[in-house]
């Protein structure tokens, strides 16, 4: 779940520029953010680093803002990930009032930020359409026996792993090294 910000501003020449000028004197950062304007007025809504910092100075400046919860989804950046979690959505009829991009900047996986009607419903069933990840490390080896049962299983369930390899283990193993690297696994030692 995140915080939006919306801020209602004058559609005129300088606006965005006041808006980021008081977000950066207040040492806010703009994670995501969509514009929709109309002949006179617009609506910009964007996901910072500080909502409630964020809206006190816009709103001392002037502006009108409101905060609302907005969905949050991490994908995968591949191709048809977006669309299977939007089927998913549709499927279970939720509908969806706008969406826009963010990222999350330790991962670099895209986010979809998602205003829908209910927040909490949405999130439940995103939740279900999102495939789980874990990081799989395997220390001190290879070993001659263990190795090769270990891969096969990855194999058979398309799991990546990180080996951790000790250069003492490595004579006689030179081939389960080969394996795990044309597997597509990340070697470290």
């Amino acid at each position: 779940m995140l915080k939006q910000l919306s801020i209602f501003a004058e559609n005129k020449k300088g606006t965005m520029q006041q808006i980021t000028q008081i977000l950066f004197e207040n040492d806010v950062n703009i994670l995501g953010s969509v514009n929709n304007d109309s002949a006179e007025y617009g609506i910009v809504r964007m996901v910072v680093s500080d909502p409630d910092k964020a809206e006190q100075a816009l709103q001392a400046a002037g502006y009108m803002t409101r905060q609302t919860d907005v969905l949050g989804v991490e994908v995968v950046d591949q191709p048809g990930n977006l669309n299977s979690l939007l089927k998913t959505l549709l499927e279970t009829n939720i509908d969806i009032d706008y969406i826009y991009l963010s990222f999350n900047r330790e991962s670099g996986c895209p986010i979809m930020v998602f205003h829908v009607p209910d927040v909490y419903e949405t999130a439940a069933e995103a939740e279900k359409s999102v495939p789980r990840r874990a990081a799989l490390t395997f220390d001190d080896g290879p070993n001659a026996c263990y190795t090769p049962e270990v891969l096969e299983i990855l194999k058979e369930n398309e799991i990546p792993a990180t080996f951790f390899l000790q250069g003492q283990c490595l004579a006689g193993n030179e081939e389960i090294v080969r394996r795990m690297h044309a597997e597509g696994h990340l070697i470290g030692n």
